[in-house]
């Protein structure tokens, strides 16, 4: 079993790795399409019963909700997962997080953290521990401002296997 030091330097690297991918994209580029992703890195697509609607691209002068994306995953092992995401402050104090659960209800939460308040796309990771191997989870990512609450796309992924 690896120390928690080790869990630290491990989830670091997984937003490094995100940051520098949110460099390379561009503006324009798009992001892995929603569906079912296991920890060898195969893909389902999701049925469109299980998406929720993504906000889109949007920046705004004088403050609005916040726009956020849900990217998908940096990593999967059988009790451990990166997740990661986008979110677009526009203008208000906002904060995010990622639920996830093994049902489309999720019932758990990532810790919540701030994306400030700016008009810049903010790059967002969780590290989400004490999972179950081989069982499958749905996620996404939430955020909130003084303008409202929105919901990225929703996601699934399979942990690996003890």
């Amino acid at each position: 079993m690896k120390n928690s030091s080790t869990w630290t330097w491990v989830a670091v690297a997984a937003i490094v790795v995100f940051g520098v991918w949110l460099l390379m994209r561009g503006p324009a580029a798009t992001t892995q399409a929603p569906g079912t992703y296991n920890a060898a890195g195969s893909a389902t697509p999701a049925p469109d019963s299980m998406s929720a609607t993504n906000s889109g691209t949007h920046t705004s002068t004088t403050g609005a909700k916040p726009v956020v994306t849900t990217a998908g995953f940096a990593s999967v092992s059988s009790t451990t997962a990166v997740v990661v995401g986008t979110v677009i402050p526009n203008g208000a104090r906002t904060t995010y997080w990622f639920e996830y659960g093994p049902t489309m209800s999720y019932g758990s939460f990532a810790d919540t953290m701030s994306a400030n308040a700016g008009y810049k796309e903010v790059g967002a990771a969780a590290y989400i521990t004490g999972l179950k191997p081989n069982t499958e989870y749905y996620f996404r990512i939430g955020a909130e401002n003084a303008y409202g609450r929105t919901y990225g796309t929703q996601y699934k992924f399979i942990t690996a296997s003890k």
